[in-house]
């Protein structure tokens, strides 16, 4: 469960990056309005870059979590950005992933 202070600190935090992709990244978003406002959804990013998420992250206004690669999000130096960023590690090089562990980890989140 996420605590208030959490709460308080993500919201800033996506505010900032908010603020600096508006003045320097000009983000064209189309099919916005396919994006349902609750439940599920499967957003599909074409990896222009590593930023990928950081993009959609700012770009999409409702709670976003994402699935990512289980080397990438090993590093120390990620790892707190990544799991802030609502990153889940899957493991895609050896196809050996625990489902109950992911749904634990996905339940968590929200």
């Amino acid at each position: 469960m996420k605590t208030l202070h959490t709460s308080i600190l993500r919201a800033a935090l996506l505010f900032l990056l908010r603020s600096i992709g508006a003045l320097f990244f000009r983000m064209n978003i189309r099919g916005y309005q396919h994006i349902p406002q609750q439940g599920g959804a499967l957003l599909v990013a074409n990896h222009v870059s590593y930023l990928d998420f950081l993009i959609m992250l700012t770009a999409i206004r409702r709670p976003v979590y994402f699935v990512m690669n289980a080397d990438v999000f090993r590093k120390p130096a990620l790892r707190p950005v990544l799991r802030w960023a609502g990153c889940v590690p899957v493991e895609a090089r050896t196809g050996k992933n625990d489902l109950e562990r992911f749904n634990d980890t996905v339940t968590g989140l929200v």
